[in-house]
């Protein structure tokens, strides 16, 4: 899941460091001159300015678009890669579709755009290359033999050993020193781990401690990168304990397992086993939701552009607001709507009543239901349907959920149609598990159609069709009850 910050910490500007605007202004225009070097600029220079401004300004606005620069260079990890990709292609493609509709390309060369995307990748990943070296070699890792501390050995050359070698080798945490590594991929003998190198498998630790013996080298224990009931762990044990060397458990060591995984808050069955026999209706259901929202959200855009306009005028940035709800089988995930509340605290850091917190482009973006448009983002990632059961908060969630939350959660739904904000969590859970059992074509298309009702005629409950569902006074069959 992506970690988003509270919507009053987020910034609009970020931190863009200096050489990543240079690379953006000078990928471009090197990128021509590379391209043709012998006719830049010649008469063509209208059209190479044209696409050198283009492809900075892009540049600076997938920065943005993909908050590059909020990490810190010297830290990079593989999210930092694909960011680079992203940022890469994005910009080379924002700055050729429109020079090429101004231009269609006539005076720039069709390769300079994929020459491009190679420099401006290059040059990124260059720079995080060059931070991430210098910084090793300011902190070096202390691996001298004498002194304080123990020498180490480790187990196991997985994610869980990489931070715990890279947390050692910071000269503020402490003097254990990692001198070799162990694992029983054969595939890895002879190579480096974090500057370690793997000596062997399992069954090699004893020759290996008794080597180091024989070097004036005492290892002091063995740190296994596994869990104490790992088949491969209990094997480590009772090595080191025939060798006379400790032996510890890095997940133990790093208190990962105080206590154990708590089980996920709903534990349910997939949608094929709640909705037998209608399994081709829910993947049909799949696709139309994708060409929907795509459909929807072309047709949306100029409204888009203005609520965003009005929102960041009246309540200011972030514009787009999150929150963390239950879905399919139980996952969490972010929802998104158009931020429609006010900061929850002034600038002197005052808390702000909640009702002095609802913008009046905000109340009318609620009772227009405009505020939800950004969950075509949801459709389109797979996190939400068209129509079904509304997702929850986890505190907001009936006692009996398993049914509702066995079909993907929906921007509108039965319950919506059926009271909205007026029905409880047990009469929401009773309706929801309803439209789980009869969800069909002919239902969603009439759910779609009380929706755009209750925008202009606003939440009504209706009495007679929850007495059925909940078990109260007779009332007529759901699908014949129209509910408003």
């Amino acid at each position: 899941m992506k970690f988003e910050p509270p919507t009053s910490h987020v910034s609009v500007v970020h931190n863009i460091q200096l050489y990543d605007v240079a690379v953006a202004a000078i990928c471009p225009a090197l990128a021509l001159v590379l391209r043709d070097p012998q006719g830049f600029p010649g008469e063509r220079w209208p059209a190479f300015a044209l696409y050198a401004c283009v492809g900075f300004v892009s540049t600076l606005m997938m920065y943005l678009a993909f908050g590059f620069g909020r990490g810190l260079s010297q830290y990079a990890t593989t999210g930092d890669a694909i960011d680079i990709c992203k940022t890469s292609v994005g910009s080379v493609a924002v700055s050729s579709a429109f020079v090429f509709t101004v231009t269609r390309l006539d005076d720039v060369p069709r390769s300079a755009p994929l020459i491009h995307l190679v420099l401006l990748a290059a040059a990124l990943s260059m720079g995080r290359i060059y931070w991430f070296w210098k910084h090793e070699r300011e902190s070096p890792p202390d691996l001298s033999l004498s002194g304080p501390g123990a020498n180490v050995i480790v187990c196991g050359a997985n994610r869980l050993s990489w931070f715990y070698i890279r947390m050692l080798d910071s000269p503020s945490i402490g003097r254990d020193r990692v001198l070799a590594v162990v694992d029983d991929d054969p595939k890895l003998r002879r190579r480096w781990f974090c500057g370690r190198p793997i000596l062997g498998g399992v069954e090699n630790l004893p020759a290996i401690l008794e080597e180091y013996k024989t070097h004036g080298v005492q290892i002091d224990h063995v740190m296994v990168g596994f869990d104490r009931l790992d088949g491969l762990a209990r094997r480590v044990g009772d090595l080191c304990r025939e060798g006379g060397v400790g032996c510890a458990f890095l997940p133990e060591r790093l208190r990962l397992d105080v206590e154990p995984h708590a089980p996920r808050p709903f534990a349910v069955p997939p949608v094929a086993a709640l909705a037998r026999g209608r399994g081709l209706y829910w993947r049909l259901k799949r696709m139309a939701d994708v060409v929907v929202a795509i459909l929807l959200g072309v047709g949306l855009a100029p409204l888009i552009v203005l609520v965003w306009i009005a929102l960041l005028i009246d309540v200011g940035a972030p514009v787009i607001f999150w929150q963390r709800r239950l879905g399919l089988d139980g996952r969490p995930f972010h929802i998104y709507k158009f931020r429609t509340l006010r900061a929850p605290f002034d600038r002197t850091g005052t808390m702000v009543p909640e009702d002095d917190r609802l913008s009046p482009c905000g109340a009318l973006l609620r009772r227009l239901r405009f505020d939800e448009i950004p969950q075509l983002w949801n459709i389109l990632r797979g996190d939400m349907t068209l129509v079904g059961p509304r997702p929850l908060l986890p505190v907001d969630q009936p006692r009996n959920s398993l049914r509702r939350l066995g079909v993907p959660p929906g921007v509108t739904g039965w319950a919506q149609v059926h009271g909205g904000k007026l029905i409880d969590p047990e009469e929401k859970a009773a309706l929801d598990e309803w439209y789980v059992e009869n969800a069909c074509f002919a239902v969603d298309v009439r759910i779609v159609l009380m929706t755009f009702a209750s925008v202009f005629l606003g939440d009504r409950r209706d009495e007679s069709l929850l007495g059925k569902l909940t078990g109260g006074p007779g009332a007529p069959d759901p699908v014949a009850s129209d509910g408003g």
